[in-house]
């Protein structure tokens, strides 16, 4: 069960998943954001039948992108027919620092896969707790693909419920400039 079309609130699910990101930053990675992100309801472009990502939009340099798709259960993961995404992005500058912060030992903070893996499980953690928090908005149980990490953008796009024309998007802000921000779409089940 999910909520239907008429109980179906975006705005609502963004405001959930904004608690699982500043959560899941301050667990990995003891690191809080400076004040409450900016939530800005924005139009998917489409492009060949994708979500358009491109971001150096989001920055104004390099980042990291990290994408997991959502969808209703396993049957229709294995048919790749999601019901929406969750997309991190985060500022190249900031990746190093985030990165060390984890206190892993032996990490390679220059390392382009070291980078994207971690990007990954940040995506990852903060997915596993939106999933939990999706039941209390009605949802049963979400299945998710892997996460996929990419480096300023997403040739060729992501894969999102075509009926979806909205996503929101979080931005956090660290040391006065936005440094992570978190895209999500969500289709109600019907």
């Amino acid at each position: 069960m999910s909520p239907k079309s008429e109980e179906f609130d975006l705005q609502a699910i963004a405001k959930k998943l904004m608690v699982c990101v500043e959560s899941t930053f301050m667990q990995m990675c003891n690191t809080s954001f400076i004040g409450d992100p900016q939530i800005t309801e924005k139009d998917i472009i489409e492009y060949q039948s994708r979500m358009r990502i491109f971001g150096l939009e989001k920055f104004n340099g390099p980042c990291y992108i990290s994408v997991i798709n959502l969808y209703l259960n396993d049957d229709q993961l294995k048919k790749d027919r999601p019901i929406g995404a969750v997309l991190l992005y985060i500022e190249e500058s900031v990746a190093t620092s985030l990165l060390k912060a984890t206190g892993q030992k032996g990490l390679d903070c220059e390392d382009f896969d070291s980078i994207t893996n971690y990007t990954g499980e940040f995506c990852s953690s903060i997915v596993g707790q939106f999933k939990t928090e999706l039941k209390s908005l009605g949802y049963s149980d979400i299945a998710t693909s892997a996460p996929s990490n990419y480096q300023d953008d997403i040739p060729g796009g992501v894969n999102f419920k075509f009926s979806q024309q909205k996503f929101y998007e979080l931005s956090f802000v660290l040391k006065k400039e936005p440094a992570v921000i978190v895209d999500v779409t969500l289709a109600p089940s019907s």
